[in-house]
């Protein structure tokens, strides 16, 4: 696991389903800030990734609620004014990305500081080779729409195995082996 310990750090707000939360961030590249629980992880994606000659443009990390307000604002859908839509359609920008979609602020993955937005200069095999080491950090592309969408799930950890469990399975296995012991040698 990557060393986080010296990147920058800032307390930010951010949003999961429409609630408001304090966010430990860390600055994983120059520009690029995601949550505490997730630096880590993307930080070693990155660094494989590099180790492998892709380096991916940076295009959107953590949002305040301000910058996804100014956003969704952006790309509200003109035939219905004033009726929130959690995804539009639009037009490309710079980097590929479909100008016109964006999550409801105070809902976006960004705004937990779990997702970044990629871009891979059309490099598909690129795209497609981050993807692959970014899974084995529980970083996945969950948005079919947007092929530059890529966001922290984590990888589930399970609890450790309780002492008492291994005890209990040794006391119940010997059980059955001396048992069927028995049963054979009789």
């Amino acid at each position: 696991m990557g060393d986080i310990s010296t990147k920058a750090m800032r307390t930010d707000t951010g949003w999961k389903d429409g609630e408001a939360f304090e966010i430990d961030l860390v600055e994983v590249r120059p520009g690029v800030w995601v949550s505490s629980a997730s630096a880590s992880d993307w930080d070693d994606a990155f660094t494989e990734g590099e180790n492998q000659g892709i380096y991916p443009a940076f295009d959107s990390s953590f949002r305040p609620m301000q910058e996804q307000i100014d956003l969704w604002t952006e790309r509200m859908d003109p035939a219905y004014p004033g009726v929130p839509k959690p995804y539009m359609r639009g037009t490309p920008n710079a980097v590929g990305k479909v100008k016109g979609v964006a999550a409801f602020p105070g809902w976006s993955e960004h705004q937990r500081g779990e997702a970044i937005d990629l871009g891979f200069g059309g490099d598909d095999a690129a795209r497609e080779a981050f993807a692959a080491i970014a899974a084995d950090h529980g970083i996945v592309r969950n948005v079919a729409s947007e092929h530059w969408h890529f966001a922290w799930h984590g990888i589930p950890k399970l609890p450790p195995f309780p002492t008492w469990a291994l005890l209990i399975m040794l006391v119940v296995g010997v059980s059955i082996i001396g048992f069927t012991a028995t049963l054979l040698l009789s």
